[in-house]
């Protein structure tokens, strides 16, 4: 039975305690999970999840290429088809599905970390003059003529998530503080 079967089955005032219930497991479950992490730097940092509607906005504005038609002659008829395999339509997706991964990366890294505690001698951003050096030295740009929000996610990237364990670490706390148990709301949604 699919969850829209058992909320089908389900009065108006049963609806209404399945949400409850279910809000409060997962509060409870949110409660359990690992909110905390520390970097390979020593940052030790709170992770909170992305909010839904940030997510649904920010892919909202990464429509889909449409693939370009073409024309096929069947005999005396003719019908238009989609090319799927159109190198440029190919390379737009490839594209699309890039930004995609780098701007959900920039979401979680703006939007994810509290900062609880750093180790002895690590500079914070507002302090931290000597990365603006080494960044220019190995990437060619300088960051202070970036847009304060990119320079503060490179700052972030060069000093804080520094390894790919880092950022790894970071979206599976993240992920996992949203996930909802279908098969526990169908229990909940069954006993009522």
């Amino acid at each position: 039975m699919s969850e829209n079967d058992v909320s089908a089955e389900l009065t108006d005032d049963a609806k209404e305690e399945v949400a409850i219930a279910v809000d409060e497991t997962v509060g409870e479950e949110e409660k359990e999970q690992v909110t905390e992490m520390t970097t390979t730097t020593g940052v030790r940092i709170r992770v909170s999840s992305l909010p839904s509607q940030i997510i649904a906005s920010f892919l909202s504005k990464l429509t889909p290429p449409e693939p370009p038609t073409f024309e096929v002659k069947d005999g005396t008829k003719t019908r238009t088809e989609k090319n799927y395999d159109d190198p440029n339509y190919l390379r737009q997706l490839t594209e699309r599905a890039a930004k995609a991964t780098v701007g959900m990366q920039n979401l979680m890294l703006l939007k994810c970390p509290t900062f609880l505690s750093f180790p002895d001698g690590f500079v914070p951003y507002e302090q931290d003059e000597a990365w603006i050096e080494e960044y220019t030295s190995v990437m060619g740009d300088n960051p202070d003529e970036f847009p304060p929000t990119i320079r503060y996610l490179e700052w972030l990237k060069w000093r804080v998530f520094i390894s790919e364990a880092d950022e790894d670490t970071l979206r599976e706390i993240a992920r996992t503080k949203h996930d909802v148990d279908v098969e526990e709301v169908e229990k909940l949604a069954s006993s009522f």
